[in-house]
């Protein structure tokens, strides 16, 4: 080997690779011969570098100034960008603390009305919000008889709210608006937040509105600038400028000087940079919406300014490039010259050890040239791709044989292991059915959600229960199957009642998780395993059905237990009692106990919303049902409760048709539903008032006056 590095060192590259590859053969003269009067590897590198080296370095030198260009454009964009962005946070916050005190002050009766009696508790109000925070330069309130209700402000004679800009831009706008104005008295122009005032009747009294000056606004937005001539400003969708450090360019358009399918690119979100002329100077600006207004944040700058230095750098690293690109050539023809011949030298060696069978002297390091890290990158992409395909494999087979929903084995494996283990080895061979009690009523009282859970919680017990022994399936949608190789009757049995204890603890939306259970045994070879399975599928559902009632009972008792725990059934007040005694000897007789019993049981549905909020099932199509539909829903399984069901169904509908869940309005609604209305309504805090204004819209105006006919009300006819 090192007498080869030295024939590499003293003899031309072609004429050392000759060598190496041929230095047995028969060729070696005929070989060298023709090598004589070539150039060396090295010489032809040096040379082509050197003749070709001004043009590629002037391509490179273009591609590299173009990308310097592009590259410091892009920069700036990031600049204007990022400015911008602290400016629209920045502005944001502004909004955002003026629309929420203007939010809070709408709804403030004393400011709604402003007369003279609250007229200084209103100033005050003012006055103390101006005090506190500081950007905000004036707060006022201006009404549809024209006042004007502000702190510290000298009014203009005959000043006329109604016909300021504020008052016209929020009158027209149901939400905060954003509007600019010159002020009256100073002259200045201002940013106003305005909103509309509305009384309880839903009439127009005024409208509360929140200066910022110009000047303060422009004064907190030039701390972020980075350039002399860097600008921002707030403009509408319209392109009407409404804050500008300059107020010559205030009420101005924007849009007039960008060109119009750009603008509504920019309105619409698609775009964010313009370029466009102002007064003979190109600008390059950035526009970005504020959120929760109807406002966009600009910020815009002089090109020349950004990219005079950009130009001067650009010729400076071109005429840097020139020198250097001479002093390269040489040193570049050499470095190639090393990283060609390092390889062949390598090459070479390698090839002579392989030649005389000498694999292990192969060095396994790997070259540095791009083919062979190629090589090694597609080896990789190989082995990755047959470990990707082995991974799907394997998804796929398990998807194949188990249920997604609880991760048991399905009907397809069950089915395939049913014909493995039907043979005289496994015998006695038990097959034990599994029905979950209570789906469709978990599915129907408090949606699917839960139902999911308790099909899920029950495979958890059955798994439990088996404690890893057998085949264990989901072969329908309620339903569990077991198979139970070389297991007798006796041991079936504990079998059975062990998975049963396990079902003792659990519970899904306060409903204890049960499950009806049957088993067969095949005991004989010749015995078809479908009457096995047939057999034990019809003993559970022989215990399902002789307990069908029990589990009702159970299901709803568990229901009501809660429902009491929580309050939401309780023993009626004396009060309470007398009321309804009234109503039902006034109008039904007869159904006394049905209202009491209804009013008693009337929530029993909440407890529903309680369960499923508990176990995270916030949104789930359970707690967008209305109580009553629920409560109707798990009163009417059973029998004894048939009547309260039909009553409590109905009890949240309304007079004129509004309610709740069928939108029966008069007399549609049943009588028992209407009094527990109305009885509901009267005990739960509703005020006389309320009531006498709800009468003939949610409540029976008849029923309205025998309630306070009871109460010793005898206006009542005026009231209504």
């Amino acid at each position: 080997m090192n007498d080869l590095q030295v024939k590499l060192e003293e003899q031309d590259s072609y004429e050392a690779l000759y060598e190496v590859m041929f230095l047995n053969g028969k060729l070696k003269g005929q070989f060298k011969g023709q090598l004589k009067g070539r150039l060396s590897i090295k010489k032809e590198i040096f040379q082509v570098v050197f003749v070709f080296f001004i043009l590629i370095s002037m391509l490179f030198a273009g591609i590299l100034l173009w990308l310097v260009y592009n590259s410091s454009e892009d920069s700036v964009k990031n600049q204007l960008r990022d400015c911008n962005n602290q400016i629209v946070t920045y502005m944001e916050g502004m909004f955002y603390e003026s629309s929420s005190i203007i939010e809070i002050l709408s709804h403030d009766k004393a400011m709604i009305n402003a007369d003279e009696n609250s007229y200084d508790q209103v100033v005050e109000t003012m006055a103390k919000i101006e005090k506190e925070i500081p950007r905000v330069t004036y707060i006022y309130a201006g009404y549809t008889d024209g006042r004007i209700c502000v702190a510290g402000y000298p009014l203009p004679e005959k000043s006329d709210a109604t016909t300021r800009p504020w008052y016209q831009s929020a009158r027209m706008s149901k939400g905060v608006s954003q509007t600019s104005y010159k002020d009256l008295y100073t002259g200045e122009w201002l940013l106003s937040q305005s909103k509309r005032l509305i009384n309880s009747e839903g009439r127009l009294t005024g409208v509360i509105a929140i200066d910022c000056s110009n000047a303060n606004i422009n004064e907190q937005l030039s701390t972020k600038y980075r350039y002399t001539s860097q600008r921002s400003f707030l403009v509408n969708p319209q392109g009407i400028i409404l804050a500008h450090p300059d107020e010559n360019e205030i009420n101005d358009s924007v849009q007039s000087r960008i060109d119009e399918k750009v603008w509504s690119e920019i309105v619409s979100g698609d775009r964010n940079y313009a370029i466009f002329e102002n007064n003979g100077v190109t600008k390059i600006a950035y526009f970005e919406w504020i959120p929760e207004t109807r406002l966009l944040a600009g910020t815009a700058i002089d090109r020349a300014e950004v990219f005079r230095p950009v130009y001067y750098s650009l010729i400076s690293l071109l005429l840097l490039i020139l020198v250097v690109s001479f002093v390269l050539s040489f040193v570049l023809s050499k470095v190639l010259s090393h990283r060609f011949a390092e390889p062949l030298i390598e090459l070479a060696a390698r090839v002579q050890h392989l030649a005389k069978g000498n694999v292990e002297a192969v060095d396994a390091a790997s070259f540095t040239n791009k083919e062979i890290d190629e090589i090694s990158d597609g080896i990789k992409a190989i082995v990755h791709e047959a470990i990707i395909r082995e991974e799907k494999r394997k998804a796929a087979e398990y998807m194949s044989f188990h249920d997604s929903m609880t991760g048991l084995y399905n009907r397809r494996y069950f089915e395939r292991e049913l014909m493995k283990l039907d043979g005289k080895q496994y015998l006695p061979l038990c097959i034990v059915g599994c029905d979950l009690n209570g789906l469709k009523f978990v599915n129907d009282v408090f949606g699917h959600a839960a139902g999911d859970q308790l099909i899920c919680t029950a495979a958890e017990c059955l798994k439990e229960g088996c404690g890893g022994k057998g085949v264990l399936a989901r072969t329908g949608g309620d339903e569990y199957t077991m198979i139970f190789p070389q297991t007798t009757r006796d041991e079936a049995e504990e079998l059975i009642r062990r998975i049963q204890a396990v079902f003792d603890r659990p519970t899904v939306c306060g409903t204890k998780v049960s499950v009806s259970m049957g088993y067969a045994l095949k005991e004989d070879c010749l015995q078809p395993i479908g009457e096995t399975l047939k057999a034990a599928d019809e003993m559970m559902y022989t215990q399902k059905l002789s307990r069908s009632s029990q589990i009702k009972h159970c299901l709803v008792s568990d229901i009501m237990k809660q429902a009491e725990e929580n309050g939401m059934i309780r023993e009626l007040t004396e009060e309470e009692n007398q009321v309804l005694e009234v109503f039902a000897a006034k109008v039904c007789p007869e159904s006394e106990q049905l209202l009491k019993k209804s009013y008693q049981l009337r929530k029993v549905g909440m407890c529903a919303f309680a369960n499923l909020e508990s176990a995270g099932y916030n949104g789930e199509e359970g707690l967008t049902r209305q109580h009553s539909e629920i409560s109707y829903r798990i009163l009417s399984t059973l029998d004894e409760y048939h009547e309260e069901a039909d009553c409590i169904l109905y009890y949240t509908e309304h007079w004129d048709g509004s309610g709740q869940p069928a939108s029966l309005g008069g007399e549609e609604i049943p009588l028992a539903a209407r009094i527990l209305a109305l009885t509901e309504a009267y005990f739960e805090g509703m005020s006389m008032d309320e009531i006498v204004e709800k009468a003939g819209t949610w409540f029976d105006p008849k029923l309205v006056k025998i309630l306070f006919s009871m109460k010793g009300i005898t206006k009542m006819g005026e009231l209504l």
